[in-house]
């Protein structure tokens, strides 16, 4: 191998590293008759893959958010905070616009900061590392890592009790999420 195929070789292998993000997951219905697989599979998750929009009646929020691409996306609340401390994630499903029912339904996965970057999952298992833009004063998330196997849970039955659950979505350790820091300007 020559010098300028070694170089590029390495060129390659840290450009796929640090701009290439994969997403592995299991997505699961919870009914009566236990979990029932829905979905499964490492999708790509880099910048391009991922959406970034801006809450229409807060200047400050964005959603950014990954399509699992079966009705169902995971993401996360960034409210341009200028430290970040906690983090809320969530699960949600895409109605079909035939459907009578436009519920997303409801999921809320906290994550407190732990130490530098480190977050934990406040209720169940899970450590995630985050990586933040300071732009305009404010903090923005760019990308997320799970460290761990984590689960989210989503209650979709609009007027389901509190505590219960139709959907998880199990997360493997390793995956991550990247994201532009603020949506792209029309």
């Amino acid at each position: 191998m020559t010098t300028r195929h070694f170089v590029a070789s390495i060129f390659i292998a840290v450009s796929v590293s640090a701009y290439g993000q994969s997403f592995s997951f299991e997505l699961f219905a919870l009914d009566a008759n236990g979990p029932r697989l829905m979905g499964a599979g490492t999708i790509d998750s880099s910048v391009k893959e991922t959406t970034v929009t801006r809450w229409p009646r807060d200047p400050y929020a964005l959603d950014k958010e990954l399509s699992l691409r079966n009705g169902f996306t995971v993401g996360l609340s960034d409210h341009e905070d200028a430290q970040l401390t906690g983090i809320g994630f969530w699960l949600k499903r895409v109605p079909s616009p035939m459907e009578a029912s436009q519920f997303p339904g409801f999921s809320w996965e906290w994550f407190d900061l732990s130490k530098e970057n480190i977050f934990e999952k406040r209720k169940g298992a899970g450590r995630i590392r985050i990586t933040t833009a300071p732009i305009g004063g404010r903090t923005l998330v760019e990308s997320v890592e799970f460290l761990d196997d984590i689960t989210f849970q989503l209650n979709a039955k609009e007027g389901g009790a509190p505590g219960t659950y139709t959907h998880e979505v199990h997360i493997k350790k390793g995956s991550g999420l990247s994201f532009q820091p603020q949506p792209k300007e029309p």
